[in-house]
């Protein structure tokens, strides 16, 4: 149950970025960009999240 928590948050928190960053960015190339290295960096969060519960 603690393990599901947690993985929703992460994923909660990732999202809020993307929110975030679609709106504070009017170029979308350069949103694009970042939103990739974003996505990958909660993916990494999010496994490391598992590795350590």
């Amino acid at each position: 149950m603690f393990l599901q928590s947690k993985q929703t948050h992460t994923t909660y928190v990732c999202s809020i970025r993307y929110f975030y960053l679609e709106n504070e960015r009017g170029r979308r190339e350069q949103s694009r960009l970042i939103r990739l290295l974003l996505l990958v960096q909660c993916l990494s969060i999010d496994r490391y999240n598992r590795l350590t519960i």
